[in-house]
């Protein structure tokens, strides 16, 4: 039946599409695209468009005679959907069927937004048809369906069960706000995984936990203690870090300044200005861990050695030490290349009178061949940093990760300038001589900009791995 709506319509749409040239004013092109969106099958848009077309001209024929067939073919083709899917087996074929009613809704506020219309002095009528108990029946069964699935997982051990479960019991809220229980039978699937975790005396278990009682909390607001059991396995679930100033093996020494220092201290800046890294991670303080060096006898730069650095780890109470090391400072010198091109054209340089055919005294323009030389600069300089580091386990002295890092900090400058006859300059040339000529940074500041990239992208890894 769809099918046989469309074929008809399209051949009228065709011959619409071959009668002529639209207006190409806001409505006309409107109309064009809702035209080649119903030939080629997107029925909704189509309506859209052609109702757009419509509010800004209702007195504009075209998309009434497109809209008098888009619209109830695009009904049509939803409700043969929702009729397919109904009879298929899809555990979850409901939502299809939600998806398809609020579509006709759609269609239907496109229709109702329109002002009064007519066609040939005849009203323009459309078989509006409301759909809205068959849509809260759609989403009733979606929602049950989901409520079904979350329970079948909801008695199951492990976090990705519990997240199963309270992922099916959203989508129930999703289509039916307060489903039933979904919301409780969320917050206790979390909150007895956060008990069940919390029995464990591991740091890493107790983070989980904790993260299990905000996850109830998420679902229903102050649900039974579980505030008060995140607080706890959050104290017992925090990892106490210590990070020892990279070791600088570029071979520029101070050359550039204590970069080596200075990454340490805009990384730790970094991490500890950000909530919700510091959630699970306490990094102790330089002071701590220079006393504790001072008091032990031990050269800062042996603290790379994994050993060395679990056995600091563990006087300074820390569970894992960050180390590091730059192994490379580079520096790409300021380098200007220069590139000289010549555009030429025709300029007016004055006039002249001449006699017409007709005898007239008359006056014109005369041109003349003009050049110019456009000089075009392009200054570069650069430097990079790279590095790595590695976190060691203090208890078990292996590493926990590893990541090399490299960030460069690229100058860049180009200009123009001419000589000759500016009236012949092209829009390009025009444009690079209102450029500033700039100086590159000198080398101590490129290197400072491009360490601020390289803290920057291994705070991000460190704050990764804090969460």
């Amino acid at each position: 039946m769809v099918r046989e709506k469309f074929g008809i319509a399209l051949m009228m749409v065709a011959a619409l599409l071959v009668s002529g040239c639209a207006s190409m004013t806001q409505y006309g092109m409107l109309h064009q695209q809702a035209q080649a969106n119903y030939v080629s099958g997107n029925l909704d848009q189509a309506v859209a468009e052609a109702a757009q077309s419509l509010r800004i001209n209702p007195k504009y024929d075209p998309p009434k005679l497109l809209l008098s067939t888009a619209f109830p073919n695009a009904v049509d083709a939803h409700l043969e959907r929702i009729e397919n899917v109904k009879r298929g087996s899809d555990s979850f074929k409901w939502d299809h069927v939600v998806a398809a009613y609020e579509s006709i809704m759609l269609l239907n506020k496109h229709i109702k937004s329109l002002p009064p219309l007519l066609y040939k002095k005849q009203p323009v009528v459309f078989d509006i048809r409301d759909f809205s108990a068959e849509l809260e029946e759609a989403r009733n069964q979606a929602a049950e369906a989901h409520y079904q699935d979350g329970r079948r997982v909801f008695g199951k051990e492990g976090i990705s069960n519990r997240d199963a479960a309270a992922a099916q019991f959203s989508a129930s809220m999703k289509y039916v706000a307060n489903y039933k229980d979904a919301a409780e039978l969320a917050a206790e699937g979390y909150y007895q995984e956060g008990l069940r975790l919390s029995q464990v005396d591991d740091v890493e278990t107790q983070k989980q936990a904790a993260k299990a009682f905000t996850a109830a909390q998420g679902y229903v607001r102050g649900y039974k203690d579980a505030s008060d059991l995140y607080a706890i396995a959050r104290k017992s679930g925090i990892k106490r870090m210590a990070i020892i100033p990279f070791e600088d093996k570029s071979g520029k020494g101070l050359q550039y300044g204590s970069v080596a220092d200075a990454i340490v201290d805009g990384l730790v800046s970094d991490v500890m200005g950000d909530q919700g890294a510091t959630e699970f991670l306490e990094i102790i303080s330089r002071d701590q861990l220079s006393q504790v060096v001072s008091e032990q006898k031990l050269a800062m730069s042996g603290l790379v050695d994994v050993g060395t650095a679990a056995e600091v780890g563990g006087i300074l109470g820390v569970h894992e030490i960050l180390t590091g090391q730059i192994t490379q400072i580079s520096i790409t010198p300021e380098n200007t290349v220069v590139r000289s091109i010549q555009e030429k054209g025709s300029v007016v340089v004055g006039t002249e009178k001449y006699t017409d055919k007709d005898g007239k005294l008359r006056e014109r323009d005369v041109w003349r061949d003009a050049h110019v030389t456009v000089t075009f600069y392009k200054r570069t300089a650069g430097a990079s940093i790279s590095g790595s580091y590695k976190i060691v386990d203090v208890k078990t002295a292996k590493l926990k990760d590893t990541k090399q890092f490299r960030c460069d900090y690229k100058f860049d400058c180009e200009w123009a300038t001419f000589s000759g006859d500016a009236r012949v300059l092209s829009q390009e040339s025009k444009m690079m001589i209102n450029k500033e000529e700039r100086k590159a940074p000198v080398a101590e500041e490129m290197v400072s900009l491009a360490m601020r990239d390289f803290v920057k992208s291994l705070s991000k890894t460190l704050k990764t791995y804090a969460r």
